[in-house]
């Protein structure tokens, strides 16, 4: 689904040419997303696309292992709910944000304080495709990514873009982790998000061994509120459906 979509903009674009009626391009993909966001809305949830077979994925564990990098963290909610869930592990979380410093949320900042004070460290300007730059040495027993996104569905290379941004991703976390380390992303399960990030053939790509699928329900972490890239509606809000993938290297 999201390939014809993906090409869907080239397509009008044609055919408007041929019948001499040229369309601006921004109309065109504003055209393609307002599809997309309507075939999501009204078929997304009855087309769930993995069950998580192996029921919910136990996070206060996973963190409770080793040092735990949590990135793209947004308002930081979700890192300070696992705290609570796991405060002896919290000292050993390093917490980052896409974001600088100077343009993270109000929220972002407030729990980042709090975070702070207990013992974890709090990182902005990280870039989760480059973690080399920032953590040459260390390693992790956990990385965690929660909705990676990149607020953009224009095609690069032929791909949504959040399918380069998940290559990427994996194949620099993998040099970060500890041995027996897992890398666990969580994304909204529909069929439109399933192609975007291909998950299965992106651990291929990295070097992992097939993932693991889990149940993911937001209301397990008390105080997580899912913050959207620029804004926006969080997918917390908008989807009910969501799934962890973990990743371990063979």
């Amino acid at each position: 689904m999201n390939q014809r979509f993906a090409e869907a903009a080239t397509v009008v674009e044609a055919i408007d040419k041929a019948l001499g009626r040229p369309t601006p391009r921004n109309e065109v993909f504003a055209e393609v997303k307002a599809i997309q966001e309507f075939l999501e809305w009204a078929i997304g949830d009855q087309l769930v696309v993995h069950k998580g077979k192996l029921g919910n994925f136990d996070f206060a564990a996973a963190v409770s292992t080793g040092p735990t990098l949590f990135v793209g963290e947004g308002n930081m909610s979700f890192s300070l709910a696992l705290a609570k869930l796991a405060p002896r592990a919290a000292q050993d979380f390093v917490v980052t944000t896409f974001e600088p410093r100077m343009r993270v949320s109000l929220a972002a900042y407030q729990n980042a304080v709090k975070l702070t004070r207990i013992g974890a460290k709090v990182l902005h300007g990280v870039d989760a495709t480059r973690l080399d730059r920032y953590f040459n040495a260390t390693r992790f027993s956990a990385i965690v990514f929660n909705f990676p996104n990149v607020a953009s569905r224009i095609p690069v290379y032929g791909h949504n873009p959040n399918h380069n941004l998940i290559r990427r991703f994996l194949r620099n976390a993998a040099q970060r982790l500890a041995r027996n380390g897992r890398v666990i992303i969580t994304v909204v399960d529909t069929p439109f998000y399933s192609g975007a990030f291909g998950l299965t053939a992106a651990a291929k790509f990295a070097g992992y061994k097939e993932p693991d699928v889990y149940a993911f329900k937001p209301s397990h972490f008390s105080g997580y509120a899912h913050a959207n890239t620029l804004g926006g509606q969080s997918a917390l809000a908008k989807y009910r459906n969501f799934r962890s993938w973990v990743f371990q290297l063979p």
